[in-house]
């Protein structure tokens, strides 16, 4: 993960280190098998990606339970339309784009979000240290209200990409946006946080 304030090195621990390793080769095939009918072939690809599937679907519309729904939805279209997958290229590529869809779907559907479920995303970004436990909270309780208060596509792409590790390239093509405009969007995003959090760093500094 990297810090909102830069470019640091990623977190690489617990539920926030980057995905890596795909084997594309395996995928292919079981993309190839489930078009020929096998049901055991499409479960181990929902096996192998529901987790990346989840990751993608929360940084869009943020609730847990929103987000397990987008995440069956988009395996539900994912079968319905296999017939268009085209095994040679990324399957991870083509579920993050039905993902991503599917989220932008929900989200126009129901825009009104509770801020509490963007608590377990403060607690994963890069908090400073030295605080006390009451002060440590009160940062991460506005850094979730801030995250919370940005524009859909700056959420979504500082959380793709800042906390769950997600490449520029990668989360353009998840949200169907130019990988320079990503990079604006995470741009925009840091900028925005830390003006939000500067009068929260001030009070800290003074003890008020």
């Amino acid at each position: 993960m990297k810090s909102m304030t830069g470019d640091a090195g990623r977190n690489t621990s617990s539920d926030d280190a980057p995905e890596t390793g795909w084997d594309e080769a395996s995928d292919a095939c079981l993309v190839r098998a489930s078009q020929g009918g096998s049901d055991s072939a499409f479960a181990e690809l929902v096996r192998r990606y529901q987790r990346r599937a989840y990751r993608i679907a929360r940084a869009i519309v943020t609730e847990p339970a929103g987000a397990e729904d987008v995440v069956q939805d988009a395996f539900v279209r994912l079968h319905r339309y296999l017939h268009k997958v085209d095994p040679e290229r990324p399957f991870r590529i083509w579920l993050g784009r039905v993902v991503g869809n599917v989220a932008r779907d929900a989200l126009r559907r129901q825009r009104v979000r509770a801020t509490e479920s963007l608590m377990d995303v403060a607690q994963s970004l890069a908090i400073p240290t030295g605080a006390d436990p009451a002060e440590m909270a009160e940062l991460r309780g506005a850094l979730a209200l801030a995250i919370a208060r940005l524009p859909v596509s700056w959420r979504t792409a500082f959380v793709l990409y800042d906390v769950h590790g997600l490449t520029h390239t990668e989360i353009s093509t998840i949200v169907d946006r130019p990988v320079g405009t990503v990079r604006s969007d995470v741009c925009h995003a840091r900028r925005r946080l830390r003006g939000a959090l500067a009068h929260v760093y001030q009070d800290m500094c003074s003890g008020g």
